[in-house]
């Protein structure tokens, strides 16, 4: 019995390579199914009714559709894992990161505005701020230790030119060793 069924029309479109199959949906997908099937008549020997015609080109649609989106799942997977290696530890955010942050935020802001993801934009926003902040921390650091520094040496100055007037001046102190002694100490 199995011998004698005869093949559906639309399994023949399966059987043709992925090219073929593409330039059967490209060249079928915009012109009538009447006209659709004609084609594929004279240009592929095969003989479909355009109800079948009609099927097979619903089911490549749904299958395009949901390549899509997996397409889009892949690309949202792949974006949170940068976001998330990006962001990971915010102790540990740098230049690198700061700039990756921005080109994400930079990217989605460029998407028409009826596909921008406003919870991700807000997300990386904050992030980016955190990245800000601890640079500003960081660079008051480098500032506050500088001064620190500085204060140090002035001190340290200050000390050993006092030392040296005391030393030099056993006697007593007279009006030169005064004005010294306040030079030394405008240092501090």
């Amino acid at each position: 019995m199995s011998k004698d069924r005869k093949n559906r029309s639309d399994s023949k479109l399966d059987a043709l390579s992925e090219e073929h199959r593409e330039a059967v949906f490209a060249k079928c997908e915009p012109m009538s199914l009447e006209a659709g099937a004609r084609w594929l008549q004279s240009e592929f020997d095969i003989a479909i009714s355009q109800g079948r015609l009609a099927a097979w080109l619903s089911k490549v649609r749904k299958e395009k559709s949901f390549r899509a989106v997996l397409d889009n799942l892949r690309e949202d997977a792949k974006f949170s894992e940068s976001v998330t290696k990006c962001v990971g530890d915010s102790t540990k955010l740098g230049d690198a990161s700061a700039a990756l942050l921005q080109q994400m935020v930079f990217g989605l802001l460029r998407l028409p505005t009826d596909q921008r993801d406003p919870e991700a934009i807000a997300l990386l926003m904050g992030h980016a701020l955190k990245v800000r902040d601890q640079e500003l921390k960081a660079k008051d650091l480098e500032l506050s230790a500088r001064r620190v520094k500085l204060l140090e040496s002035a001190a340290k100055s200050a000390k050993e030119k006092l030392e040296a007037l005391t030393k030099a001046n056993k006697g007593g102190l007279t009006a030169d060793t005064l004005k010294q002694i306040e030079e030394a100490a405008s240092l501090l």
